[in-house]
């Protein structure tokens, strides 16, 4: 059972970073989905080998775009504030 769970989130989440990537829907993944995505991920390569991996390497790309994003829209409001 558990590995089917694992396989329908796979899924799911493939099926977004597609849409996402495509433009074809607004989806805002928050960050905190994406680790958790991760740590599925990697329990999922730990299990089953390195099949999955292309999709771990993609959701770790994209919890360091979001953070990279958070931190400058952070320092913008930040500057905004000062200004």
């Amino acid at each position: 059972m558990k590995a089917i769970e694992e396989q329908r989130i796979k899924i799911q989440l493939e099926k977004i970073l597609y849409l996402k990537k495509e433009n074809l829907v607004d989806t805002d993944i928050t960050l905190k989905l994406l680790i958790q995505c991760r740590n599925i991920m990697a329990k999922i390569i730990k299990e089953h080998g390195n099949e999955f991996l292309p999709i771990f390497i993609r959701i770790e790309k994209e919890i360091e775009q979001k953070k990279k994003d958070n931190h400058f829209k952070n320092k913008a409001l930040q500057i905004a504030e000062n200004v």
